[in-house]
């Protein structure tokens, strides 16, 4: 595995405070395992000597008080992990020069239907909407979190589910400093139809412990992040079915007509006996 690049770094402090910034960057070293992108962490002295009681002294004086150099890989959520570190102000360098250039972490999103891909939800009592989170310039094999909020645009407000925001989140590993993850929200949108819902992010990164929020995308006037709730179909109306007309009881029908079947059956039968008898006798 090849070592990562690195690049000297210039950190403000505040002065008088440049021991402790240094011992709170290697203590988060440390911690959070980050030695191949934090190498080394200096502050620049030189020794002063001062004659005390006949004899000569020497001390180490900070020759730039209000500053800390250190060597590291600006990736990630490396420059925010030292600029959240206490007594520090910032970073100084030339912006115009690109191996100076501090990158940041970003994300933008993606709000879309989860049954058909359209910016277009059902207000259905269980609607469903997929949020493609992008990423740029996270750490390889790092662990994030991206929780998502969704939001009234009208009001501005976030949508409540018993009293608390609709959200939602997804937890990954990166393998390159640049992809994308889906957040899926399914929630009962019956009573939002003809409204708008966009989607709020935020980006964390954890190291195991805690959570330390990095990047967002938070802006009620995105259309990337922005769904309409359409009203549901109304289903058509299905005609009465006419009950079917009844002509009476048929069992008694059917009675007589197997009487009267039978009964001119029997005279036939009468009629054809009698003409035999009569032709017998002439």
């Amino acid at each position: 595995m090849s070592e990562t690049a690195k690049q000297w770094y210039v950190v403000r402090t505040i002065g008088g405070k440049e021991n402790k910034v240094k011992e709170y960057i290697e203590s988060e070293i440390r911690h959070s395992h980050l030695e191949e992108y934090i190498s080394q962490v200096l502050i620049p002295t030189e020794k002063v000597y001062t004659i005390r009681n006949g004899k000569k002294v020497s001390k180490e004086k900070v020759s730039y008080p209000g500053y800390v150099l250190i060597e590291a890989a600006f990736v990630g959520q490396i420059p925010i992990i030292i600029r959240n570190i206490p007594n520090v102000l910032g970073f100084l360098g030339d912006i115009k020069d690109a191996n100076q250039t501090i990158y940041f972490p970003e994300i933008k999103t993606t709000a879309k239907d989860g049954s058909d891909g359209d910016q277009d939800v059902s207000a259905s009592k269980e609607a469903t909407i997929v949020d493609t989170v992008t990423y740029h310039g996270l750490m390889p094999g790092s662990e994030y979190k991206v929780i998502g909020t969704l939001m009234n645009k009208e009001t501005g407000e976030a949508l409540l589910k018993d009293g608390k925001p609709v959200t939602a989140q997804a937890e990954f590993k990166t393998e390159k400093a640049n992809g994308s993850v889906e957040v899926t929200f399914t929630f009962d949108a019956s009573a939002l139809a003809g409204q708008d819902v966009v989607v709020f992010e935020k980006l964390y990164y954890t190291d195991g412990k805690t959570e330390h929020e990095i990047a967002s995308h938070e802006d009620l006037k995105d259309e990337g992040q922005t769904v309409h709730m359409t009203e549901l179909p109304k289903e058509p109306e299905t005609p009465p079915v006419a009950p079917p007309v009844k002509t009476g009881d048929e069992t008694p029908l059917l009675l007589y007509a197997g009487i009267a079947i039978a009964a001119l059956a029997g005279a036939s039968v009468l009629g054809i006996v009698y003409f035999k008898r009569k032709k017998k006798h002439q």
